[in-house]
């Protein structure tokens, strides 16, 4: 189990992990606890316990990959990645000469004091030269 009281905890990651078979809870964040970051950890969400005044942000990696209509890898594509209610993207990218982007990491959801706000309707646009264009939804 992963637990977190004090605020003096802020500002910390826990990542590349798999918290399992914890009893009540597998995560517990307490109240003035912000920013905390778990990324790539697999945990049983039903046990996640986050007091209010505290947050938890759960996000995943990404790596986006492009090729045109022929199977060409596409350099120098841009990939937008929106929250689903933003009209701005929250992410970047760029593609290399192998059509390959950097890995970078996108939000699954943050639990504000209980309250989550779900990201993984995110829109993923990928864009070249305003010619070719495609976009798709992430899970």
């Amino acid at each position: 189990m992963i637990n977190i009281k004090s605020s003096s905890s802020n500002n910390n990651n826990i990542t590349d992990s798999n918290i399992s078979n914890s009893g009540t809870n597998d995560v517990v964040i307490g109240a003035s606890v912000t920013d905390i970051i778990f990324l790539n950890t697999t945990y049983d969400v039903s046990k996640e316990s986050v007091d209010s005044g505290g947050e938890l942000i759960r996000k995943w990696y990404y790596r986006a990959h492009t090729q045109d209509t022929s199977g060409t890898d596409v350099e120098n594509a841009t990939i937008d990645i929106y929250n689903g209610t933003s009209e701005n993207p929250y992410v970047t990218l760029i593609t290399n000469a192998t059509g390959w982007t950097n890995i970078t990491h996108i939000i699954e959801y943050v639990n504000n004091g209980g309250v989550k706000t779900i990201y993984d309707t995110s829109v993923i646009a990928a864009n070249f030269n305003q010619t070719l264009w495609d976009d798709h939804e992430y899970n």
